[in-house]
């Protein structure tokens, strides 16, 4: 992943452009900000080093609450994420959170179809981080229940490091890759590391051209973040699949 030195204490990289991202220390302090949040702002330095729910309330509005009483809450309970939907400017929004290491990550993006609510996405990380199936097409067919994907295929990867396409679920019901082998060079391993940082990675729009993100602090993992691309071998896979 390449880095471009901003200033003497400020480092930038390119992340998807869908979604908006603020990490946070245990402090609540403003330790990593996308460029589309930055905009409302004016400056990256404007925000760095700040407190969240001091900067925040002229873009969450009376939303603002929800999303503090959510932090607590998960903080409180120990637990990992939580999406939680509200509006803002009469947008509905989810807004996830995450907690990775000693950062506290905020991620939100307009909600494009409302029939798919906040408990469905809920579920859908919960079966990714639970699930230890013995019939994999079976959890192809539920996944795609929840997002009603033209194809949804499960990609075994061997010791070897070669892989291959063990399940599937298509929405025609014509079989399309299961069976298909892959090389060793498909996922090597910082491509695997790619993947584990998340229990699943989105990517709308293959052409995004991305947006910055800035940050002081080098301990902060932007892997870690849902906005991370694709690696680009897999980016130009899904390019020639269509």
């Amino acid at each position: 992943m390449n880095h471009t030195i901003q200033s003497s204490n400020q480092t930038a990289i390119k992340l998807q452009s869908f979604g908006k991202l603020v990490i946070l220390d245990r402090h609540f302090t403003i330790v990593g900000v996308t460029e589309s949040v930055v905009k409302e702002h004016y400056t990256s330095e404007a925000l760095l080093g700040t407190h969240f729910f001091h900067s925040f309330g002229h873009i969450f509005s009376e939303a603002l609450l929800k999303v503090r009483n959510a932090v607590m809450e998960l903080l409180e309970n120990g637990q990992s994420r939580h999406i939680l939907p509200i509006k803002i400017k009469n947008d509905r929004t989810y807004v996830k959170l995450r907690r990775h290491d000693e950062y506290l990550y905020i991620e939100w993006e307009q909600q494009h179809k409302k029939y798919i609510p906040a408990k469905k996405i809920n579920e859908l990380n919960f079966l990714l981080d639970t699930i230890q199936p013995n019939n994999w097409n079976r959890v192809c067919s539920a996944i795609n229940k929840i997002l009603n994907y033209d194809l949804v295929f499960v990609l075994q990867i061997q010791e070897t490091g070669y892989s291959s396409v063990i399940a599937e679920h298509t929405a025609n019901g014509r079989s399309s890759f299961k069976g298909k082998e892959f090389s060793k060079d498909f996922m090597p391993e910082e491509v695997l590391s790619y993947y584990r940082g998340y229990s699943y990675r989105y990517a709308p729009n293959m052409d995004d051209q991305g947006q910055e993100f800035y940050y002081k602090d080098e301990s902060i993992d932007p892997l870690s973040s849902l906005l991370s691309p694709l690696p680009e071998l897999h980016q130009l896979f899904l390019k020639e699949i269509n």
